[in-house]
């Protein structure tokens, strides 16, 4: 049997729900004969179309507590493979005669009919190629009866559901007795899902689990497998072992014991909802031990409460086969990306509904995928993420599916670029109000790259529209488990059709429709993009909602072309006004200063009071030569030509030229420096020990004098005292050095000059205003003595 055929008996589970209110009548379909709400023996069909190879029997009207006798009788049933009896809710039991005459019966399923609490082994004498047996919701009376009825069953039964088994006195342990009533058949599936089981024992597990290649006992109370073999070699082989809602996992702490781990050939994993499930750093270690599960296919521990999972259980072993890593439903506020290197060929990572918003600022959730390039399906659904890195996603260029729905997205400015092969971005239900232009041009890049290839190549295949999502369907439809698992994930028809190229999804956005948006609002009309649900997206548009459409782009539109009209025309009058008013504001300054400077000139000419000089300059007498060679002659001519004044007295006040003889030598000082506008003191090394020109120094920064210090270069002015230091400290400085006979100055002599100029300019209007406030230096004694 191939496993595309394997067990279809669950398939028709879909079928008979439908309408189980109608009439009686069967209802055939070409292949099968669904009859609804029989009340009497009448409504049995007493006989089948030979091309009929599937019946279904609704009872739940039906009065009797057993079969009628005969019920397949006619030839006609032989040929019939698939029986499923379903809802007889007052039947106690299925006598030997019930299946007389179902030669060919290979599929037999007893569903919901709850009263029936013995089957005789002898019914299946009847039926010699069962090949699957599917008992659904009984509720027995001993578990003697059950295992008396699976003696009955003839050995080429390969599958067996007991889905619901339950005692109706005491919790179950399957052991010895169970294990002979299967004694030779050749079980690949058991599903013992939602059983009151308690326990296997040892016998059980060898004789029936060890060759089986699908076991489910989700919703079960087995202690896993406590007592078991501890021997490497005597592991079962399971493609696929579900253990979900489990509720033992709490109980026994940790998942393996390292002495009792029976999982490490197992190629499909799912065990979500265990509750309180945590993951030990001992289960990591008998990991390695084994170098267990890097064959596995499928990891899920989705719906439990995991908060973090330490990288060092995973040893050094990468899992080369892992397909599909689920991790959602958790609490996961951190993942290393160590952790996900181990798994390099993982093509869906599941990682919807955590707390990932806790790290999405740092490095690590930056590089959380960098190792996994084989990646096509990202699920980041419902993290609470505000935003994204923009390189978050660079090494993972066969990505096929991104889903960020149900955040609180405010951007999306991830990096798309050389993803060719993506078909859905999913951005619902979050906070865009659009998108930017860099991340639109890259998504019509990708689109027509896509429609390109498909056109140039006419055996173009769509490996997304193929492509298995790695789930339960996928395992079911592998396997030929039929209907076992849950098919949300399963692409429909549609869905293939529309994911064959690029597929955005902005619905639950607070779009806005606003002069910003055009660009955006215009792309999403234009593009051959598929936008899903395109027709109930809306936008925000002076604070209404209106439908994201043409009418309503043209209305925006036209808004925003008169607010543009009237801001340009706003704005060219405001550049005019501005540019008139700092036109004005100009000139009045350059004639403020022009008369600023010939009061300025005026003033010197009278040379009355502080005007006599312009500066006053303090140098040791021993750089006499040098500074009237260099610096005092400069000073005078520049000045005089500068301000276009032709005079005859000098500008510059050398004070032993100008002291009067028999006066006190402070009194001198500061009648110079009261003549002078600006003090430029001329510092050496001989102007450092000279008493008398730091006392010319501390009477101009008693005045408040404006200062501009030429100082030589180089100085040591570590022994300088404490005036020339808060000098040299509070007043920047040019500087002037003889270098080979030439003597050089910086700045140059022009920029000095100026500065000098500006600085008298304030005593034209602001007679002796303080430009600095010094109230720190000591009181000069008049006595030049007291120096």
């Amino acid at each position: 049997m191939t496993a595309n055929v394997a067990f279809p008996l669950f398939c028709l589970t879909a079928i008979f729900i439908k309408d189980l209110k109608s009439s009686p009548t069967c209802m055939n379909d070409g292949t099968s004969f669904v009859c609804r709400s029989i009340k009497t023996r009448q409504d049995f069909p007493s006989s089948v179309p030979l091309y009929i190879q599937r019946v279904t029997l609704d009872g739940r009207n039906f009065p009797d507590n057993v079969f009628p006798n005969g019920l397949f009788a006619d030839a006609s049933w032989r040929n019939l493979t698939e029986l499923v009896i379903v809802d007889f809710e007052d039947i106690n039991d299925l006598n030997k005669t019930f299946l007389e005459g179902l030669d060919g019966l290979k599929y037999f399923s007893v569903l919901s009919c709850s009263m029936i609490n013995y089957i005789d082994s002898a019914v299946f004498q009847n039926t010699p190629k069962l090949e699957a047996l599917h008992l659904y919701m009984i509720w027995w009376m001993y578990l003697y009866d059950v295992e008396e009825a699976l003696t009955g069953t003839p050995n080429c039964l390969k599958y067996l559901s007991l889905i619901g088994l339950h005692m109706r006195r005491l919790p179950i342990v399957l052991g010895k007795s169970f294990s002979n009533a299967l004694s030779g058949r050749n079980l690949t599936y058991l599903d013992l899902s939602q059983a009151n089981i308690i326990q296997f024992e040892y016998d059980v597990y060898r004789k029936v689990l060890f060759n089986l290649r699908y076991l489910n006992i989700s919703n079960t109370k087995i202690p896993l497998f406590k007592g078991l073999s501890t021997d490497e070699n005597d592991l079962p082989e399971w493609d696929v072992f579900v253990a979900s809602r489990c509720p033992t996992m709490v109980e026994t702490k940790q998942l393996w014991e390292p002495k009792y781990f029976v999982l490490s050939k197992v190629k499909y994993i799912f065990l979500s909802t265990m509750f309180e499930f945590k993951l030990q750093p001992d289960i990591i270690l008998n990991l390695s031990r084994l170098n267990a599960l890097t064959a596995i296919n499928v990891i899920d521990l989705s719906n439990n409460n995991l908060v973090y999972i330490n990288i060092t259980l995973l040893g050094a072993y990468n899992f080369q086969e892992l397909q599909k890593l689920d991790i959602s439903g958790n609490y996961m506020e951190y993942i290393n990306p160590s952790l996900l290197r181990h798994f390099p060929s993982m093509k869906v990572f599941n990682m919807t509904e955590n707390k990932l918003f806790r790290m999405q600022t740092t490095e690590a959730f930056r590089d959380l995928l960098s190792w996994n390039k084989e990646l096509r399906v990202l699920y980041l659904r419902n993290n609470n993420l505000t935003t994204i890195p923009k390189t978050f996603l660079t090494s993972n260029t066969k990505l096929q599916l991104l889903d960020l729905r149900d955040n609180n997205l405010n951007d999306f400015n991830i990096d798309l670029s050389n993803m060719w092969n993506l078909r859905y971005v999913d951005l619902s239900n979050n906070r865009l109000h659009n998108l930017p232009s860099s991340s639109i041009f890259t998504l019509e890049v990708i689109s027509r790259y896509q429609q390109s290839k498909t056109e140039s190549n006419e055996n173009y295949v769509d490996h997304f529209s193929s492509l298995y999502f790695l789930d339960k369907t996928a395992v079911a439809d592998k396997y030929g488990y039929g209907q076992s698992f849950n098919t949300n994930s399963q692409l429909s028809k549609n869905e293939e059709v529309m994911y064959r190229h690029l597929t955005i999804g902005l619905s639950g956005n607070p779009l806005q429709c606003d002069c910003e948006s055009l660009y955006f609002l215009e792309w999403i009309i234009s593009t051959n993009i598929a936008i899903s649900q395109i027709e109930s997206l809306r936008c925000t548009y002076a604070s209404d909602q209106y439908p994201l459409n043409r009418k309503t782009l043209d209305k925006v539109y036209f808004d925003c072309v008169i607010v543009k009209d009237v801001v340009t025309s706003t704005s060219f009058a405001f550049v005019c006004i501005s540019a008139f008013s700092i036109l004005v504001f100009y000139m009045k300054r350059q004639k403020r200063k022009r008369e600023k400077i010939q009061m300025l000139r005026e003033q010197i000419q009278k040379g009355k009071n502080q005007f006599k000089f312009i500066v006053f300059l303090p140098f040791c007498s021993q750089d006499d030569d040098i500074v009237r060679t260099h610096i005092h002659l400069s000073l005078n001519n520049l000045l005089k030509q500068k301000l276009n004044i032709n005079i005859e007295r000098d500008l510059v006040c050398c004070g032993a030229d100008y002291f009067t003889p028999g006066e006190r030598i402070m009194t001198e000082i500061h009648r110079c420096i009261s003549e002078s506008l600006v003090v430029v003191p001329v510092i050496t090394s001989s102007f450092l020990k000279s008493p008398w020109c730091t006392t010319e120094c501390m009477v101009a920064l008693q005045e408040h004098m404006n200062i501009v210090v030429l100082m030589q270069e180089p100085i040591d002015i570590s022994g300088a005292n404490v005036v020339i230091t808060k000098l040299l400290e509070n007043y920047t400085r040019g500087s002037w050095a003889i270098k080979e006979g030439v003597f050089e100055i910086r700045p140059q002599w022009n920029i000095i000059i100026q500065s000098i100029i500006d600085k008298s300019m304030e005593f034209v209007y602001n007679d002796r205003e303080a430009t600095d406030a010094y109230t720190d230096y000591p009181i000069v004694a008049e006595d030049e003595n007291a120096v």
